[in-house]
């Protein structure tokens, strides 16, 4: 009962109620923004009104429109941005109320069946009118899980994608190239997934890809950068290497994982491996990250993880299996300048943490390269530039 009323308060009267200041704020006064990149799309002449149309379901995907909320002022000044949310539920039952906007952005949860997701985005289509359609895919994968709802859309928004985009013309073993890794070299069977095959996405719908913005807009990834601008003292690297790799033997992910431990432990006689197995606090957790010269991240559901910019701001040195094949933004796996690329397979993982372990100026330079990365694209708006390119592709902006 808690949570539908937590809910009811938050979509069907909170947002709206938000929504409204904003327009209201806009229409009083036309507010110029100087310093941008673009200057010409600073002055917005009208509303520029969007509608997020969302399940609400899982923290992980509704995070991505965080930077929504955190750039919420910026965005109205510069473009007339102004927007509200809207249950899934309300916008399929009460479609007149889906229709006065500019932009429709959905986000659904992957466990609907690609029937049923192709349906729902249908429906949204037809009652859309003009109004531009945008997905944004708030799973961990590089994947993409239900392709026949391209045609549908204006653009889809991805946290990271393929760095060869003719990988999204394969059928991949169960939802992503992850479970396809796993089914090739261990034999695992996705046969009874929910997600036994992913299906291949055409060349013409392949354009309508657009690289958004990656879990360094979390919120709690912008609340641990601030916390470590003001943190007056940093506390010293008395742990060589931390890692937490551990999961259940009868789940597909353990597969990515299970040679990360045997191999760690060959390094505890000269090292000191913190490779914890229990639940901490949040605040232990940044803890052993802080006390710690190196990070191993392994790969989860997907690639990137929030431990990839919790180990960058907790200035850890980040090794990780190779990203070669990942392109996203901002980009903190450039090898050897701001992250350590090892093999799939770990087995080179012993000889590159007694490397950088034996050699702190090169391990402290990589360290403070990734950081600058993260923290100039805090300061550098970058968020808003991002969206200038999105309204760009979406004819919203004329530059």
């Amino acid at each position: 009962m808690f949570q539908k009323l937590k809910r009811h308060i938050k979509y069907r009267l909170y947002s709206p109620a938000l929504y409204a200041v904003d327009i209201a704020l806009t229409n009083l006064k036309k507010v110029s923004v100087s310093g941008h990149r673009k200057p010409q799309a600073i002055q917005s002449n009208k509303l520029l009104r969007a509608l997020i149309v969302t399940d609400g379901e899982s923290y992980t995907s509704q995070m991505q429109f965080a930077p929504f909320f955190a750039h919420r002022k910026a965005l109205r000044l510069r473009f007339g941005f102004v927007f509200k949310q809207m249950l899934l539920e309300d916008a399929l039952r009460h479609t007149n109320a889906i229709r006065g906007f500019d932009l429709i952005f959905v986000k659904l949860l992957f466990t609907r069946q690609d029937a049923q997701a192709q349906k729902i985005i249908k429906h949204i289509h037809a009652a859309k009118g003009q109004t531009k359609l945008i997905y944004f895919d708030g799973d961990d994968d590089v994947c993409i899980q239900w392709p026949d709802i391209f045609p549908y859309l204006d653009l889809y928004v991805k946290k990271h994608v393929f760095s060869d985009r003719d990988q999204y013309g394969r059928t991949f073993v169960g939802k992503s190239n992850l479970t396809d890794y796993v089914a090739s070299r261990w034999g695992v069977s996705f046969a009874d997934n929910i997600i036994p095959n992913s299906k291949p996405l055409s060349p013409e719908q392949r354009d309508k890809l657009f690289l958004g913005y990656n879990l360094v807009l979390d919120d709690n990834i912008r609340k641990l950068y601030i916390a470590n601008l003001a943190a007056k003292n940093i506390l010293p690297k008395e742990n060589d290497v931390v890692c937490r790799a551990t999961v259940a033997p009868n789940t597909w992910l353990y597969h990515l994982r299970k040679d990360v431990t045997p191999k760690l432990q060959a390094l505890t006689p000269k090292y000191k491996v913190l490779m914890p197995i229990k639940r901490v606090p949040q605040k232990e957790y940044y803890r052993e990250m802080l006390s710690s010269k190196i990070c191993i991240s392994p790969f989860g559901y997907g690639e990137i993880c929030w431990r990839d910019f919790e180990a960058i701001l907790c200035r850890c040195l980040l090794i990780k299996p190779d990203m070669a094949h990942i392109r996203t933004f901002p980009d903190i796996f450039v090898p050897n300048q701001s992250y350590v690329p090892v093999k799939w397979d770990f087995s080179d993982l012993n000889e590159k943490c007694a490397y950088y372990l034996e050699h702190d100026d090169e391990r402290e330079s990589i360290v403070d390269h990734a950081y600058r990365i993260v923290a100039d694209y805090y300061r550098n708006d970058s968020f808003i530039e991002l969206f200038a390119d999105m309204f760009e592709r979406l004819d919203l902006v004329h530059l």
